[in-house]
């Protein structure tokens, strides 16, 4: 993957305290149910404030099943969510959206799970980003006149 330039290749830093050292760069992939976990995806919409937000940030900056959290911005303040919880606590894990809820820090969510993930390397140098997103653009657009 460093050769095909997706992470930065290893480089030599140097610094006095701890000296020369090489800095890289490593990417992780599991299939979170071969560790008997399952792969939430969360929405909390509609959320009112920056404070507000920065509380849930810190939620899952506690939550230790966090995978991965980006802000939605859009008509309203959303943030998505992506949690591994052990399957046998996905009760747990609803009433913990639930007491969120109660703390009025957004207006509703939403929540799903799966279970599988990509099998395959995806080939990101062979694809045609601007080609694929213009021809599906413009398909759309003669579709939905």
């Amino acid at each position: 993957m460093k050769d095909q330039g997706l992470l930065r290749k290893d480089k030599i830093i140097e610094d006095q305290i701890l000296g020369a050292r090489t800095q890289t760069e490593l990417e992780g992939i599991y299939k979170p149910s071969m560790l008997g976990l399952m792969r939430f995806h969360v929405i909390f919409e509609d959320i009112k404030s920056v404070k507000q937000l920065r509380i849930l940030e810190v939620f899952c900056e506690f939550h230790p099943s966090t995978h991965y959290r980006v802000i939605l911005l859009g008509d309203t303040l959303n943030l998505y969510v992506q949690l591994d919880i052990p399957e046998k606590a996905s009760e747990l894990f609803e009433e913990i959206m639930q007491r969120l809820q109660e703390l009025k820090l957004f207006k509703s969510y939403s929540s799903f799970e799966t279970y599988a993930t990509a099998e395959s390397n995806f080939d990101m140098v062979a694809w045609e980003i601007w080609k694929n997103r213009k021809d599906s653009f413009l398909e759309y657009v003669q579709d939905n006149r």
